[in-house]
């Protein structure tokens, strides 16, 4: 009889009652013998599990907790990072302020078709940082109505989102 652990160090085994136990009317696992199931169809789909278990108990979307200073008329980063460290690109990335939509990217690409008249053509994502969880927002030309508090919304699975506030302070000189 052969046994196959569970991968990434989860500690059990894949295993099945083998017909000898069920005919020996086995009812305690801890002194029946097991069959090992079908690792080729079965472990594929724990490891899926398992990483889909990871993305949903550990991933955090932090943005700065000391509010972001910018003058008017210049740029300014609105800092936000998604741990652990996964591939954003087919994920949703949207960043809101009072429930304006300033900035959407889903499916690939950005989508801001529905993106608040006050912020169009002033948003910008570093998605060739979305592998190291870069979720960062570029404010192309600050305004003083740019003031307030920006939140980050991070969806990586329909049941899986996460989401982070900044505070944007604006000053004139």
């Amino acid at each position: 009889m052969k046994r196959i652990p569970l991968a990434f160090g989860v500690s059990g085994w894949i295993v099945q009652f083998s017909e000898a136990n069920r005919n020996a009317g086995c009812v305690q696992a801890a002194v029946c013998r097991f069959a090992v199931m079908e690792s080729s169809v079965l472990l594929p789909l724990l490891i899926l599990g398992f990483i889909h278990q990871v993305q949903t108990e550990q991933l955090q979307v932090a943005c700065s907790q000391i509010p972001i200073m910018a003058q008017v008329s210049s740029h300014v980063v609105l800092e936000c990072q998604v741990t652990p460290t996964m591939d954003l690109r087919d994920k949703e990335i949207r960043w809101t302020k009072d429930g304006a939509l300033v900035h959407l990217y889903r499916f690939t690409q950005d989508e801001n078709e529905q993106q608040d008249s006050r912020f169009q053509g002033r948003t910008q994502l570093f998605k060739d940082q979305f592998q190291v969880g870069n979720v960062s927002l570029l404010l192309h030309g600050v305004k003083l109505s740019d003031i307030g508090s920006y939140n980050c919304f991070v969806e990586v699975a329909p049941d899986n989102n996460h989401d982070s506030s900044v505070q944007l302070e604006v000053t004139s000189e």
